[in-house]
This record gives structure tokens, sequence and C-alpha cells, in this order.
């Protein structure tokens, strides 16, 4: 059976972000939605809303997270795009399937990256849809803010969540955490 049969319509919305912490291991994130309006642009403040994750709660949301070392980065690609496959197959083969998928990258993504990224999720969509956003600092003083889709910036807080409140062994036994492929 192809991996594309079975399919009920859905559209699978994911959110990759990491935790640019520049320590090893690095931690990336996918945030995981069925639902359309999390995808729509909205302001974000640069300052961190702390209740922002207890507000998310939802059977039709979830995440997966990695860590990933300084030798897991393969020249040329983008960080986000090696460890996307790793942060959504497993998640699809509990959830899916889904007909397609649309995902947000925090961050410029090369075009050999967002090419790799469409090739990995080839045989599990029929329709794909990557892009990758850079936060354009918007106001002054502690009116600064952003606009992107509303998935990028809960997959924000939900990394820094994690890589700041966290130790390295919560980390390695946390039941959301997938390997990395190789």
């Amino acid at each position: 059976m192809s991996k594309k049969e079975g399919i009920n319509r859905r559209v699978l919305y994911i959110g990759l972000d990491d935790s640019n912490h520049g320590n090893y291991p690095e931690l990336a994130l996918a945030y995981f939605s069925t639902i359309t309006g999390d995808f729509l642009f909205d302001n974000f403040s640069f300052r961190r809303d702390p209740n922002l994750l207890n507000r998310l709660q939802s059977p039709k949301r979830d995440y997966r997270f990695l860590l990933f070392s300084q030798s897991d980065i393969v020249q040329g690609l983008d960080n986000l795009a090696v460890a996307g496959p790793s942060l959504i197959f497993p998640f699809i083969e509990q959830k899916g399937p889904f007909e397609g998928v649309v995902i947000g990258i925090d961050g410029h993504l090369n075009s050999a990256s967002k090419s790799y990224l469409k090739q990995e999720l080839s045989d599990y969509f029929e329709t794909i849809s990557v892009n990758g956003f850079i936060k354009y600092k918007q106001g002054h003083g502690k009116d600064k803010s952003y606009s992107q889709p509303r998935i990028l910036a809960w997959a924000d807080a939900q990394v820094h969540h994690l890589a700041s409140t966290l130790s390295l062994k919560t980390l390695q036994a946390h039941e959301k955490r997938v390997p990395l492929r190789q």
C-alpha cells in the first residue's frame, strides 16, 4: 500500500524552529496542528508571553523535538531542513495520513533545503508547501513586535521553554523526543 493511500483530505500545518542558543546539543522542534487558522499571520511581541503555551492546549495540536550535535550538521542544508523529516515522520505515522502539508520554518531557508524537504516528504503528501519566515522588527522600545504565522511563534515558545527549563537528562528521556534519522 502506498504511503499516500487512505488519505482523508486533511492538511497538516507545521512550524519548525530551533533553540539557537549556540551550545550543543541544540534542540529542533516541530509544532503540529490540523487547525487552518493556526497558520494565519499575527503580530507577536519580542517579549515572550509566559502563559502562551497554557492557552494552546488542544487535541488538534502537538509537538515533537530532537537533539542534534555539531556533527549532525549537513553542509549546504539548513539545520531545520535536516531535522524536519525526523520530526515529521513519527507524527504522521501516529496521526496520519494527511493529504497536504504546509510548513513554516523560522528563519531563512535556502533553495537546497527547501528542495530537500519536499523530496523527503513527497511519498507522504499530495501537496507540500515549505517557506522560511524571517522576523522583521516593527515598533520601538517595549512595543517591538514581529509578524509571522501563529504556529511559528508557538514553536518558538515551546522550544525556548524546553531549552531554558529542562536539563539535558530530562530532555533525553522526554516522551516528545524523537531520534535524528541518519
